[in-house]
């Protein structure tokens, strides 16, 4: 299947956000607060609450084939790759804050382990950042391509 970079940004997001909303809740005792990439937040988050940004970082876009009959006359097809990132943010004051947030990070990467229909993912990892003033933190990182007729 095919999409383009409105549809796979939609995808990729939804994607987390399901799972995210499924899930956290066991974890914490309630849906952590998800910021967006390119969205303003007038408030910083609260010190003593788990929260997550998501992001993505389109490296690359190629023409994947010569023609320009790709399914209609002057199309050709596209694929593009980037990097979907999830921030995770734990408060340092929370005694369960290095267990609690392996476990929310797992919840990131089983979503993008998962078969979609439009967009690939791959290597799905948990990355180990360095603690902030405030906050415990985890990225959670995925490889994603698409294919795109245009």
């Amino acid at each position: 299947m095919t999409t383009d970079y409105t549809g796979a940004l939609d995808e990729i997001f939804a994607r987390f956000l399901t799972d995210w909303k499924a899930n956290s809740a066991a974890i914490v005792g309630y849906i952590p607060e998800v910021r967006w990439q390119d969205q303003s937040e007038p408030d910083k988050p609260a010190k003593d609450k788990y929260w997550c940004r998501c992001s993505v970082n389109t490296v690359a876009t190629e023409q994947s084939t010569l023609s320009t009959y790709v399914t209609a006359p002057f199309k050709k097809r596209y694929y593009t790759e980037g990097f979907a990132y999830i921030q995770i943010f734990a408060p340092k004051s929370d005694a369960k804050a290095k267990q609690l947030i392996n476990q929310l990070a797992l919840i990131g990467q089983k979503a993008f382990r998962k078969t979609s229909p439009s967009v690939c993912y791959l290597n799905a990892t948990i990355k180990e950042i360095p603690a902030e003033e405030q906050w415990i933190r985890r990225n959670v990182m995925t490889e994603f391509s698409y294919g795109e007729i245009g």
